[in-house]
């Protein structure tokens, strides 16, 4: 693991055992500067995993106190949970089946953070993945669906800020984001699309907004997954 000057933790949902959890963790510890620790929040319930985690030396969290999986939302819980214990200003939150694709300095993007105190995260940007990214563009795309892009630049870090969503894709969080709890189930359930959009709505009122590392369209990530979602919200 390469570390910069200013180290930053990441932490990896994972709910799948080791399908995409070893080629994301490879793929941060060859492409990313800054990062002091990398902490798994396990979902599989499967006690071998847990038991080749340990043997393979991960810090984790389990989802539930006894080892279940208890999905997205449940799981998130338990991220928000971990990533405030770590006390680190800003946090690298991070999916499993995403790989890094391209350097990262975990200090520039700190940086972006602190002078844009409104700026809730700044997330890694991913290839077009839906129809509408495919035909459009990625960010033209997010333009389109009236996400009011505009680019900048902090000591030559380029950046791109939208007014909105909030994302659970790769990204950086600033700890006051932590202080506001991942919604509950209940509110989850009386907003389209579930708790990452409930979420969103709780920081858009709070006069938050959000952004992407580096120009327009240029892609930090590879979402290798599936687009679809499982039956636990995932």
């Amino acid at each position: 693991m390469r570390l910069g000057k200013t180290g930053y933790p990441v932490i990896i949902l994972s709910h799948r055992r080791r399908e995409f959890l070893e080629t994301a963790v490879a793929s941060l510890r060859e492409h990313a500067v800054g990062i002091t620790d990398v902490i798994v929040v396990d979902d599989s319930g499967d006690p071998e995993h847990h038991a080749w985690l340990d043997v393979h030396g991960y810090q984790y969290s389990l989802s539930s106190p006894d080892a279940r999986h208890v999905g997205y939302l449940g799981a998130m819980q338990t991220l928000w949970e971990t990533a405030r214990e770590t006390y680190s200003d800003y946090v690298l939150l991070w999916e499993e089946d995403f790989v890094l694709t391209r350097e990262i300095d975990t200090a520039e993007m700190a940086k972006v953070l602190d002078f844009d105190c409104a700026l809730a995260q700044l997330n890694l940007q991913r290839q077009p993945v839906y129809r509408i990214e495919r035909r459009l563009g990625y960010m033209q795309s997010h333009q389109r669906r009236g996400y009011d892009l505009r680019t900048g630049s902090t000591e030559d870090v380029h950046w791109v800020r939208r007014a909105r969503p909030f994302t659970t894709n790769p990204g950086m969080i600033r700890r006051e984001v932590l202080e506001i709890d991942w919604p509950s189930r209940e509110e989850a359930d009386t907003v389209a699309g579930g708790a990452e959009p409930a979420m969103s709505k709780r920081l858009e009122r709070r006069g938050l907004h959000f952004g992407w590392l580096g120009l327009p369209n240029t892609p930090y990530t590879e979402h290798v997954g599936t687009e679809m979602k499982s039956g636990k919200g995932y």
